[in-house]
């Protein structure tokens, strides 16, 4: 059988939806463990309730069927005037909440959801039950007050200040006692309602300046005065019993009776203002004998009437002690404080229902010294330790869920903008607190420019009360400059009476890695989305239940068409069952399974999948889903087909290069050699490719140095060419090698290698030595020829001349006509040298040379040795140089001899221009008989002669070829009206 707390709260609550009813039961039971709930479905059935069953208040509907809410608080008033009564509907309104009021309802609160609407409610429902029943003690004590006032020997009266214009008057008589008449013989019918200066006909209210002060300060106040008007000595004790009133205790202090009237008095006065009190009150005397008690006492420790009518404090005690957590404590410090009559106490007991009560303990003494007794004080304090409980638990508890959950905490000052930062707030974003300035822009400042806008805007529509709450995301820079995603949610607290917003508090919670993970979702339901590979998802059954864009254009199905079905729909009867049971029992063990399946469309078309189907595991490891990834390698397939048919054409194409190919590793193994290079090694392509040099080369020596030159071109990363190299065959044959190595990455594994070119120079090699060997003849032909030959005729010349000018007729002509041809052997002897120097220099650079002076010393030698020639130079010569070297006068002087040298003409006339346009263009025209254009190519042949011409033809040989070194042209037209002209064009030098 359940025990009855003495401070337990009997609700009745009535509603007609019992689900509710039920939850607002149990959460009110959870807010205050002194609230036990029971339900009516109906206002009948609560007033069924209420005549059965004790009840502290009543929580109400509105809307009910039958009686409404205000219909059923009519009729309990009627019944129960005083009984708290809260109206608590969720169809409020002005109108409903005045009719409320008007009917007696206690309190009125509107339904809404959440544990803080719940905890209002009880505190309501609390602090009308605690008005409720101190309202009833305080009518016990007044009834107990009225005894006393009506038997006690003292005359008593009770007083109402009269006000005029805000300040006290006088004041008027409400209510005398039966003593009264006794004392003051005065009847009640000449006191009551009137004015204190007219009942005992003064002009001045007695006393007035002390009554006002007790009735507005609420002090007690006693004293002793003579008064005048009917001649008596009283002893007056004034308390109030509420602001504006005060009550005086008066007797007449007469030697007779004047102990026993103050004791009675002071008894009086002490039981009036003991049983007002929500303190339990004790006093005992120095014997142990209970003197005085108050009901509130009794009330507190449940102690019976009867014992406490023995005025035996050890019984007393032994009651109570049984009620105590810590009975030992308890009656220790009792018996402490009765061995030290003179000393007080105050402390906090638990008791066994879990009530708390305020101890405090001190000496009665009189006036006078004397010590009367002992005084008790007891408050009950549970409500207060119960709401420090909880807020030192909802502290632990916040300080916990704070910590463990790394809130960022901060509280607004709303008028000055000040707010209260904790570290966690700080920490997540890289600082300490002492780097926060304690203020609004701390916030605002870090506010991502991009996301402040939308989150004033929120922060603007809590303010103004459009949304319960203040919750947005955004991001914060933190102390390294990054941007950190923020959860931040708040709500103002406090509101001034004008509705402006006063204080705000709120959380920071760290979303980071939340918004990565939904970014990364993201990114990835983008990649499944955009990939261009077939991605399918199947339950453990193998029913297709997702597949994305990518899997109609590889496979023909669309989704409908794949949804609900299986994978089988691309069999194409390639693999028999134990393909699949391998697959099914690789993919149901957890295990990953990928291979390339040749599949049908939905067209029947053959196709070749990549496919790649991995289990989707929950925390178990037990399958839940497959995912599969096909990829399209069709072509692909069909282009490694190509490409295999390509690099065995490469292949057969690299063997029948004649030259060493090759390709080595930095280890010198060879990756690549081609069938020349196997065949110097006396194996096959296959039996190179992949040995080591070192392993099949016969020389070690040739090894040695090839390894050091791949490694020179592998490190420096730049060509080398080795333009002669012995290699040993197999068959102990030396050749010569032109080697090229240039470095290689081998793709794929990116690794250093070295690729080779080889050409057997062997018998070139041999056909040069045999050249130079010419060579060197040649150069000591033209040594003779230009020395002792040319020498020789230039004797013939000189002998010719002297012989033509002394001898006449026929032997003038014939020494004459030897003179000619010993100077035109002359001539060939000069071409001819310059012809050998051509040949035997190698390849120089054409260097500036000035045209008009090499062109002009031609001119005078030739005139010099053709004196019947006519020479015309047209004026002036381009003053510019030309691309050439020292040869360019050879290019002139065989241009003007054959001029003059295959003219027919009795006169040959020999006429040279020259212009600079870009380029230089020389010209040597003569009256000549002309060369047909036929031969006009053929006559810049090697051992060409002119026409009808015994010559050598050296001389345009040599022409041709020095201009063509010098990056010029030569050419041949028609002159006007007879003979030829040879164009030179030569670059200009810069």
């Amino acid at each position: 059988m359940a025990v009855e707390r003495p401070d337990e709260i009997r609700v009745l609550h009535v509603d007609d939806e019992p689900d509710l009813a039920a939850v607002t039961g149990e959460y009110l039971q959870r807010e205050d463990d002194r609230i036990t709930v029971g339900t009516a479905a109906s206002a009948s059935e609560g007033l069924d309730e209420l005549a059965e069953e004790t009840v502290d208040c009543v929580v109400s509907d509105y809307d009910m069927p039958g009686q409404d809410g205000i219909e059923f608080l009519e009729t309990v008033r009627e019944e129960y005037p005083d009984l708290p009564f809260i109206l608590y509907t969720g169809k409020g309104s002005e109108a409903v909440a005045s009719d409320a009021i008007g009917a007696g309802v206690t309190d009125y609160l509107q339904k809404e959801s959440g544990a803080d609407h719940y905890r209002l409610l009880a505190n309501r429902i609390v602090n009308a039950v605690e008005r409720y029943r101190a309202g009833e003690r305080v009518e016990r004590a007044e009834r107990r007050y009225r005894t006393l006032f009506e038997e006690m020997n003292e005359g008593a009266a009770l007083h109402q200040l009269v006000y005029e214009g805000g300040e006290p008057v006088g004041y008027e008589i409400l209510e005398v006692n039966g003593n009264f008449e006794t004392v003051l013989d005065i009847s009640a019918e000449a006191a009551i309602g009137r004015r204190a200066i007219d009942v005992y006909d003064v002009e001045e209210p007695p006393y007035f300046d002390r009554y006002v002060q007790v009735a507005e300060t609420g002090e007690s106040m006693e004293f002793e005065t003579h008064f005048e008007p009917l001649g008596k000595h009283f002893h007056v004790s004034v308390f109030s019993p509420q602001t504006g009133q005060f009550a005086t205790v008066f007797s007449d202090v007469s030697e007779e009776n004047a102990v026993e009237a103050r004791l009675c008095r002071e008894r009086a006065l002490y039981n009036a203002q003991s049983e007002a009190t929500l303190d339990g009150h004790l006093v005992v005397d120095d014997d142990r004998t209970i003197v005085s008690y108050n009901s509130r006492l009794l009330e507190l420790w449940d102690i019976p009437e009867n014992l406490i009518e023995s005025r035996d404090d050890e019984a007393v005690l032994d009651h109570v002690v049984e009620k105590t957590a810590d009975p030992d404590e308890f009656r220790t410090l009792v018996e402490s404080l009765y061995d030290q009559p003179n000393a007080e106490s105050r402390d906090e007991i638990e008791l066994t229902d879990g009530r708390w009560f305020d101890r405090y303990s001190t000496p009665v003494v009189g006036a006078d010294g004397t010590r009367y007794g002992r005084l008790w004080v007891f408050r009950d304090i549970s409500d207060r330790k119960a709401r420090e409980r909880e807020l030192s638990r909802l502290s632990e508890r916040l300080e916990l869920a704070v910590e463990g959950a790394n809130l960022g905490v901060w509280d607004w000052d709303m008028t000055t903008d000040d707010v209260e930062f904790n570290e966690q707030w700080a920490a997540m974003l890289g600082h300490s607190t002492e780097e926060i300035e304690p203020h609004l822009d701390a916030w605002e400042r870090r506010v991502h420019p991009d996301d402040l806008p939308v989150v004033e805007a929120a922060l603007e529509a809590h303010i103004e009360d459009e949304t319960p709450l203040y919750d947005t995301e955004h991001r914060m820079k933190t102390a390294d400059g990054d941007w950190k995603w923020i959860r931040d949610i708040g709500r103002v607290v406090e509101r001034d009476e004008n509705g402006e917003p006063r204080r705000a508090v709120g959380i920071h919670l760290d979303i980071d890695d939340r918004k990565q993970r939904e970014q990364q979702l993201r990114l990835f339901r983008q990649a499944v989305e955009q990939t261009a590979h077939a991605v399918y998802i199947t339950d453990v059954d193998g029913t297709i239940e997702y597949v994305n864009p990518a899997f109609e254009p590889v496979t023909g199905y669309t989704e409908t068409e794949a949804l609900g079905n299986d994978p089988s729909i691309l069999n194409s009867g390639e693999y028999d069952e134990t393909f699949y049971e391998d697959l099914w029992e690789t993919i149901t063990d957890g295990q990953r399974w990928r291979a390339e399946m040749i599949d049908r469309d939905a067209d029947g078309d053959r196709i070749v999948l990549e496919q790649s189907i991995a289990p989707i595991t929950d925390a178990d490891g037990d399958p839940t889903k497959f995912v599969a990834v096909a990829q399209d390698v069709t072509q692909r397939k069909e282009a490694e087909r190509e490409l295999e048919r390509a690099r065995a054409q490469l292949r057969q194409v690299i063997d029948l290069v004649p030259d060493l190919l090759f390709a080595k590793d930095r280890d010198g193994r060879f990756l690549l050699a081609n069938e020349t290079t196997a065949d110097a090694y006396g194996l096959s392509s296959a039996e190179v490719e992949g040995k080591l040099e070192s392993a099949i080369i016969p020389d070690v020596e040739d090894a040695e140095q090839f390894r050091e030159d791949d490694l020179a071109v592998i490190e420096s990363g730049e060509p080398m060419v080795v333009p002669e190299e012995e290699l040993t065959t197999a068959d102990g044959e030396t050749r010569i090698l032109e080697t090229t190595k240039i470095p290689y990455e081998v793709q794929g594994s990116g690794e250093d290698a070295v690729l080779g070119y080889a050409r057997d120079i062997t018998e070139l090699m041999e056909y040069e030595r045999e050249l130079e060997a010419q060579r060197d003849n040649l150069e000591v032909l033209n040594q003779v020829v230009r020395h002792d030959i040319r020498n020789e005729l230039q004797l013939v010349v000189a002998y010719a001349d002297l012989l033509r000018r002394d001898a006449d007729g026929t032997e003038s002509d014939y020494a004459e006509t030897v003179l000619e041809a010993a100077r035109g052997a002359v001539d060939i002897i000069e071409t001819a040298r310059d012809v050998t120097e051509i040949m035997l220099q190698s390849d120089a650079d054409p260097t500036p040379v000035d045209l008009p002076t090499v062109l002009l010393e031609a001119v005078e030698d030739l005139r010099s040795r053709y004196e019947r020639a006519v020479v015309t130079v047209k004026e002036p010569l381009p003053d510019v140089e030309v691309l050439a070297d020292d040869m360019l006068a050879s290019v002139f002087r065989n241009l003007l001899t054959n001029a003059v040298k295959h003219n027919d003409s009795d006169v040959p006339e020999v006429t040279v221009t020259a212009r600079a346009e870009g380029h230089v263009t020389v010209s040597v025209a003569d009256n000549g008989p002309g060369i047909p254009e036929e031969r006009r190519d053929a006559i810049f042949d090697q051992g060409e002669t002119g026409l009808d011409s015994t010559g050598t033809g050296l001389g345009l040989y040599l022409v041709e070829t020095l201009v063509d070194r010098y990056g010029g042209t030569v050419t041949v037209e028609d002159n006007d009206p007879t003979g030829s002209v040879f164009v030179v064009t030569l670059p200009v030098a810069e």
